[in-house]
């Protein structure tokens, strides 16, 4: 079944009831190094897991070597860097959506984009992430860096369906209760810049 994932990945199509019942993880973003390396050795263990990387970047090239080196062709697709309109449609394949490592002074907009698909997140706990998700809530927070902590994160929900559908319906909810929506945003802007106005009048 998961060389079902990958040949269907490889080949352009999207198409979920193909792909069976196996949990599949992804991460998306900027190929660079030691996060993607870290999240590969992460994965390893998890023998049912298939592994999707949606970018392009530097460590492309490692990361391939490493993965045939480990014999991992069959369960791990680096897709290559995607469109915007492409990605919500790997998105739809995937049960787990992993954030490996995030700068802490961004918004991490791709960890609320996952959260309004419904998925499964696993993200590292700090500030700007943790503010999002509440560990064991609506997603599963890591210690940063530490890949066995990612480690167990992955297996558990790898290894619990219920466990991720019940997060992945938490995130989205989550969306709702938090305000995290660009007509919450706009409006908050308006009423701030409308109190302005009515300083200066």
């Amino acid at each position: 079944m998961l060389r079902t994932f990958v040949q269907i990945l490889r080949s352009g199509r999207t198409g979920r009831k193909s792909l069976g019942s196996r949990p599949k993880a992804m991460v998306q973003g900027w190929l660079n190094g030691a996060t993607d390396a870290q999240l590969l050795a992460a994965s390893v263990g998890n023998d049912d897991l298939a592994l999707l990387l949606i970018g392009d970047g530097p460590a492309r090239a490692g990361l391939e070597a490493q993965i045939a080196k480990l014999g991992l062709e069959g369960r791990v697709v680096i897709t290559g860097a995607a469109s915007h309109d492409q990605v919500p449609k790997y998105l739809a394949l995937v049960d787990i959506a992993m954030q490996p490592a995030a700068n802490e002074y961004c918004c991490p907009m791709k960890v609320i984009e996952y959260m309004g698909m419904g998925k499964a997140i696993i993200a590292p706990d700090q500030p700007n992430l943790s503010e999002l998700i509440e560990d064991g809530g609506n997603g599963l927070l890591f210690a940063p860096g530490d890949t066995e902590d990612m480690g167990r994160a992955i297996r558990n929900l790898a290894e619990h369906k219920a466990e991720r559908l019940r997060l992945g319906t938490n995130a989205q909810a989550s969306i709702e209760t938090r305000g995290l929506l660009w007509s919450t945003n706009a409006a908050r802007v308006v009423e701030m810049f409308g109190g302005f106005g009515a300083k200066a009048a």
